[in-house]
């Protein structure tokens, strides 16, 4: 109990297999890295003015199709409301332009695809909306400093901590 007043999150008993610690590690950090994802729609969860409720709209639909392309105008006719109010929504909300936004979740998705996926680049750039996969590297190197490919082979690089979970103790570990 002393190590969930502490800020643990999970607990595993020994003997443990390496594989359990690395398994969980990993479970949380999805979970965690869904949790952020949600905050960013945070303000949406439940619409309460005029405003907010034709961001959510406009939210789910790009994200309903995100590889559709999809011009400023049709997106703000399809849900009602006009390019400018729309440009000013997503500024004053979500602190982004309309476009930003989409690459940014894009971009999210695609790096999920490349390090849970065996899929190739261009398929993944084809998956989350870009033209061509020399575009779609463009934009992943210019946002995550390194290529697709860098990037598939960093997530799948044996990390430095994996080390430390090599062989269990005989006390109780917690993560």
């Amino acid at each position: 109990m002393e190590a969930f007043r502490l800020g643990a999150v999970d607990f595993i008993t020994n003997p443990c297999a390496p594989e359990e610690v690395l398994a969980r590690i990993h479970a949380q950090l999805r979970h965690e890295r869904e949790m952020r994802e949600s905050n960013n729609d945070k303000v949406l969860q439940t619409p309460q003015s005029e405003s907010e409720v034709l961001l959510s709209a406009a939210v789910r639909q790009i994200k309903e199709d995100l590889a559709a392309p999809i011009s400023l105008k049709a997106l703000a006719r399809s849900i009602g409301s006009n390019e400018k109010q729309l440009t000013q929504l997503f500024r004053e909300r979500l602190g982004l332009t309309v476009f930003a936004y989409i690459r940014q979740l894009r971009l999210q998705q695609a790096k999920r695809l490349l390090a849970e996926s065996q899929l190739s680049v261009e398929s993944i750039a084809a998956q989350v909306g870009y033209s061509s996969a020399a575009n779609f590297a463009t934009a992943f190197k210019a946002h995550e400093t390194m290529t697709p490919s860098e990037f598939r082979q960093q997530q799948s690089a044996p990390q430095p901590d994996d080390q430390v979970f090599a062989s269990c103790s005989a006390s109780a570990t917690s993560i």
